[in-house]
């Protein structure tokens, strides 16, 4: 059998690890794609997943939708390394860099978001100054230097453009005004790992489901985990197929298909697992399981994604569930090349049905999809 599959992928704990491909046995039956092997006498006790955000300023990730501001870099400190930070030489001094020896340090204009009009020609240059500071706080200002009579130049102006354009709307009063930030902020002492996977989409989204799995099997290291990337600005992307939790436009923000996986994980943590796993698979493995007890809930669930491109079978190798039950089943269908945006925010979500589950029964999976079930 010949299974589109990923080959590779990277999973990021701190630090970047290549993963390892598995290869299952050959001895599946012509007419199933594999085994769903589940035991339900064999269980360990593990801690529920906890998850949480990775907050990373890139991408203008923070910028849009519910962001509440309107002008780009109106304190002129955008373009400002933190305090401590230390540069020598054209780079930084006490900052590692994965890869190479030195990381360059970043360039940004000081002015960034500002700028004056008309570019052809304007009699108004600026720039950001240090002399003569508001406060302690807000040692900054922008110096604004006029070169000829500006009633010559009705036309000439300080632009603006907030974050890819401000949400302004008619028929609205907007008043400038300031508030100074100089609460003392607390230091975390938590450590956090993130998950970074790159490849084909969707494959590459699901991938990160089969690493999630790992980890919910794994519960006894006390797992936290951490989202990323959450948003990302659709304008910066210029508007391409990225993988944030959300896309952020000027005045709205879209669930993607990454936010609905990783919720359909969250929704679903457990803090028994059973024995599961999928056997007899020719290949590359590209079909997984987890399946755990929720005591909370007093409720079973079992997860299954599947990589391929195509539908898929399994053949039932189950003991102790004997009889068929009703479940809740989440599942969710992805497809190349079709994703949300904010022209069309609802183009992928995941279908919620109320089902009858047979687990001694063959069981069906859509083409790159991902199916969550509970029952009691």
């Amino acid at each position: 059998m010949n299974h589109s599959t990923f080959q590779s992928f990277t999973l990021g704990i701190g630090l970047f690890f290549t993963l390892p491909l598995v290869y299952g046995n050959s001895s599946s039956s012509s007419s199933f794609d594999g085994t769903l092997y589940i035991n339900k006498s064999k269980t360990h006790k593990v801690a529920s997943v906890k998850y949480g955000f990775h907050y990373e300023e890139i991408g203008m990730m923070g910028e849009g939708a519910l962001h509440a501001e309107l002008i780009r870099n109106r304190s002129f400190e955008e373009a400002t390394p933190p305090a401590g930070l230390s540069v020598k030489n054209g780079l930084y001094e006490n900052v590692p860099a994965p890869r190479v020896k030195e990381k360059k340090v970043f360039q940004a204009d000081p002015l960034i978001g500002w700028t004056t009009y008309p570019l052809s020609y304007t009699p108004i240059f600026i720039s950001r100054t240090d002399e003569n500071p508001m406060s302690g706080e807000n040692k900054y200002s922008m110096l604004v230097n006029v070169t000829e009579d500006i009633a010559n130049h009705p036309d000439a102006l300080i632009l603006n453009r907030g974050y890819y354009g401000m949400n302004l709307k008619t028929d609205t009063s907007y008043r400038l005004s300031y508030r100074f930030d100089n609460y003392k902020r607390g230091v975390a002492d938590l450590f956090i790992g993130e998950l970074g996977i790159s490849g084909k989409y969707p494959y590459n989204l699901l991938a990160t489901g089969a690493i999630r799995m790992s980890i919910e099997r794994n519960g006894d290291l006390n797992p936290l985990f951490a989202e990323r990337p959450v948003m990302r600005h659709w304008d910066f992307l210029e508007h391409r197929i990225f993988l944030p939790m959300l896309i952020n436009g000027v005045d709205s923000s879209v669930k993607t298909s990454f936010f609905y996986l990783a919720k359909m994980f969250r929704d679903n943590t457990f803090d028994v697992c059973l024995d599961a796993a999928i056997k007899d698979i020719e290949g590359l493995q590209n079909i997984f399981v987890t399946m755990g007890y929720d005591t909370a809930s007093k409720q079973y669930i079992l997860k299954l994604i599947n990589l391929q491109d195509k539908k898929v079978i399994l053949q039932p190798e189950v003991s102790g569930f004997k009889r068929p039950v009703k479940a809740h089943k989440t599942s969710l269908v992805l497809v190349p090349g079709k994703e949300n945006t904010p022209f069309a925010p609802n183009e992928v979500q995941p279908v919620e049905t109320e089902v009858g589950l047979d687990l001694n029964q063959p069981l069906e999976l859509e083409a790159a999809s991902m199916v969550v079930y509970r029952f009691k």
